[in-house]
């Protein structure tokens, strides 16, 4: 009787972790973030990262939670000065680049919200 309460426990616990995770197709970022995004990535990113480079790079990231990419960025980007720009402008930049590869825009903007991140799976 005790292994089917843990049993039945674990499931709930499990259904209840898959029942909030999204994906990028689930509108992850504010179509607001877009237009500032798109300002700061052509004074920082351009230089070095064309429109069509974040494409590949999404698939191989594919399967990854978002936070993991987020840090990624902001700890190593832009190369000359890792990690000078603020949180919420590598947020705009993020959604902008979501919004070059398609992804839907949602109602609540990206924020660097770690707990929120790790709950978004990259899927292309």
């Amino acid at each position: 009787m005790t292994r089917l309460i843990v049993f039945a426990l674990g499931v709930l616990f499990c259904s209840g972790l898959n029942a909030e995770e999204v994906t990028l197709a689930d509108g992850v970022y504010s179509q607001t973030q877009v237009s500032k995004g798109e300002q700061i990535y052509k004074n920082h990113c351009l230089t070095c990262h064309n429109k069509k480079y974040f494409g590949p790079v999404l698939k191989a990231w594919d399967g990854q939670t978002l936070d993991v990419f987020f840090m990624t960025m902001a700890t190593t980007m832009p190369e000359a000065n890792p990690g000078m720009l603020y949180d919420d402008e590598y947020s705009d930049v993020l959604a902008y680049i979501l919004s070059l590869n398609r992804y839907p825009a949602g109602d609540d903007p990206l924020t660097a919200d770690t707990t929120r991140l790790s709950s978004i799976r990259i899927s292309r």
